[in-house]
């Protein structure tokens, strides 16, 4: 028994190294050649790549010295390589040695392969300009004003210029890998993208000019324990910052009190308040049952907030509430049974307010004043092809509802007469979509994806569904947001 268990364990091992082995698709009968090396002068430290056939796969196995000078091996592939002359170096033959004991045979593989080879003189001259070398684009869009960054190699401070086309881009941070240049004033378009370094002109790709999005002034949006600031420039690019740091255990709803400068916020069961600018500490207004988990809040003019409510005490007691922005004055304007409300609007000019059913997908309309004024009104449902309304929005005719479930916004009349109708905006740009708001007065639409597990990204639409425009990237965790004119 012991015998075939150790045969077993053997047979294991021997099929791991086998898995470790590399497959070397072998030419001309193993020789190994090298066909070319650029650029073949230039500064020490300079990057150059090496193009010929039956290198190896694996940088540890090769072996690069140019007058006993070792050469660090970038990446590798069994037909080129690219390698960084050292610091050290001078002028001489690049010798290039394999570990033959690693490779098994491919389908050309012939039994022999060259272990050893000398290559072409690499120059080693200070004052050469080498040829630069473009890998990547970060972001390939942007406004003019924003900065990217192309990385690559054998950039030179002081020589690599950047051209969006005919234009001119500021260079603002050069290394050897990367340049960093602010997107000059240009119409919005695709245009090419073209690195100048000495006498050489290398093509980047294409770069997309992104059209300055007009309207909103500022955005604030909460993630986890965070609520942000972004201050859009002249040319739309936010400069953003933290406003606070572990302003609750998950800030939930948000909304802005511009008169006052205020935001105001909900954790679980309390109700916070702090400043626009960040300089009022989180304060805590009220508290509500440990039951009650508060949904959504929005904001008006006499100095009130307004809640949605659930409350998994037991079924039957979700809540629409109202209470002054001192804590006092708590009421319940519209008591909802099983309805769990969310994704909280007003509209102060016409005295109503707006909210959707996450339980029983729906929408409804009611009044600032409660129940006692006018009984909720059920505006659009599953039935007119809702799967997961969490957040609405309103202009002076039409209702937007974003829906979860289909990753999708859906449009209808405000008065829910007539049927629901899908806004024509790619999937790329709803997949997990959180939060909804509206500019009426520009008509358009604000909304973020978000990913629990990477960035979310805010973007922007007509209220036709047409001119998607990215807005802010990179919004860590982002769901609740918030838009100033």
């Amino acid at each position: 028994m012991k015998r075939h268990i150790y045969l077993f364990i053997a047979v294991l091992m021997c099929a791991f190294m086998a898995c470790r082995k590399e497959v070397l698709d072998v030419r001309d009968f193993g020789k190994v050649t090298i066909n070319s090396i650029s650029p073949a002068a230039g500064p020490a430290g300079t990057y150059v790549v090496v193009r010929g056939h039956n290198f190896t796969h694996l940088a540890q196995d090769a072996k690069v010295r140019i007058n006993n000078a070792e050469v660090h091996i970038v990446t590798m592939s069994p037909d080129s390589m690219l390698i960084q002359i050292p610091e050290d170096a001078v002028t001489g033959k690049l010798e290039f040695n394999f570990n033959r004991t690693n490779p098994i045979g491919g389908h050309n593989y012939s039994g022999q392969v060259d272990s050893a080879v000398t290559g072409p003189v690499y120059t080693v001259d200070a004052a050469v300009i080498a040829l630069p070398m473009v890998m990547e684009v970060l972001p390939a869009r942007g406004r003019p004003g924003a900065e990217i960054t192309i990385n690559g190699y054998n950039f030179k401070e002081g020589q690599c210029k950047v051209l969006f086309g005919e234009t001119e881009g500021t260079v603002t941070a050069t290394t050897a890998t990367s340049v960093t240049v602010k997107v000059p004033a240009l119409e919005p378009g695709m245009v090419s993208l073209v690195i100048q370094q000495g006498t050489y002109t290398v093509q980047a790709g294409r770069f997309e000019v992104e059209e300055i999005p007009k309207g909103v002034k500022e955005i604030f949006w909460s993630s986890p324990g965070k609520i942000y600031k972004a201050v859009m420039d002249e040319n739309g690019n936010p400069v953003i910052e933290i406003l606070y740091d572990n302003a609750a255990v998950y800030p939930n709803g948000l909304t802005v009190d511009q008169k006052n400068g205020r935001l105001y916020w909900m954790d679980i069961n309390k109700v916070y308040y702090g400043s626009t600018d960040g300089t009022i500490p989180p304060t805590l207004i009220c508290s509500f049952p440990e039951t009650f988990m508060l949904i959504d809040i929005a904001f008006d003019s006499q100095n009130r907030v307004y809640i949605a409510a659930a409350d998994f005490a037991f079924s039957g007691k979700n809540h629409v509430l109202r209470i002054n922005i001192d804590g006092a004055g708590a009421e319940e304007i519209y008591k909802l049974g099983e309805i769990i409300p969310g994704g909280l609007k007003i509209d102060e000019a016409r005295g109503k307010i707006y909210w959707v059913d996450q339980m029983f997908i729906a929408t409804y309309e009611g009044s600032m004043n409660g129940e006692a004024e006018q009984e909720a009104k059920m505006l659009f449902d599953g039935s007119d092809g809702i799967a997961s309304a969490t957040s609405i929005a309103i202009d002076d005719t039409h209702v937007y509802i974003m829906d979860a479930g289909n990753n999708e916004i859906l449009v209808g009349a405000r008065d829910g007469s007539g049927t629901l109708r899908k806004l024509p905006i790619p999937k790329e740009f709803m997949s997990g979509v959180g939060d909804l708001e509206i500019d009426p007065g520009n008509q358009y639409l604000y909304w973020i994806v978000y990913d629990f597990m990477t960035s979310g990204t805010m973007y922007r639409c007509k209220t036709d569904g047409t001119g998607v425009q990215r807005i802010i990237e990179n919004m860590t965790e982002a769901y609740h947001l918030e838009i100033l004119l």
